[in-house]
């Protein structure tokens, strides 16, 4: 007979740390577009989205209780170099899922340019 651990049940998943790619499991979804700047460069944009996640909050915030889907977006030149550290970005809410990496990556460039101008 085994004997039960005290405590609530386990509610985060394996430990996932931004800054330790040994710790990431497989994306959920993987997006591959390309865009071209104004001056005509080509950029590659890989997205890495990981659905579900959840993350530690505090006594009054229960982050348990609000998953998110997680991005990493890099951006790469033509010859496959970073031109950027990679980004990360969350996408949290009960609509989460109707928003696609793509369109979440878009509003926040829009969003960025026009905070950066004000």
């Amino acid at each position: 007979m085994s004997k039960k651990k005290p405590g609530c049940k386990k509610k985060y998943g394996e430990r996932f740390d931004l800054g330790d790619a040994e710790t990431w499991h497989k994306p959920d979804e993987t997006t591959q577009i390309q865009q071209t700047t104004r001056k005509g460069r080509l950029l590659n944009i890989t997205i890495l989205a990981w659905h579900q996640m959840l993350m530690r909050g505090t006594k009054h915030q229960k982050m348990y209780r609000h998953p998110f889907t997680l991005l990493r977006i890099n951006v790469t030149d033509n010859t496959n170099q970073s031109l950027w550290k990679p980004m990360w970005l969350i996408v949290i809410g009960e609509q989460r899922g109707e928003i696609s990496p793509t369109v979440a990556n878009h509003c926040y460039r829009q969003r960025f340019d026009i905070e950066h101008i004000l």
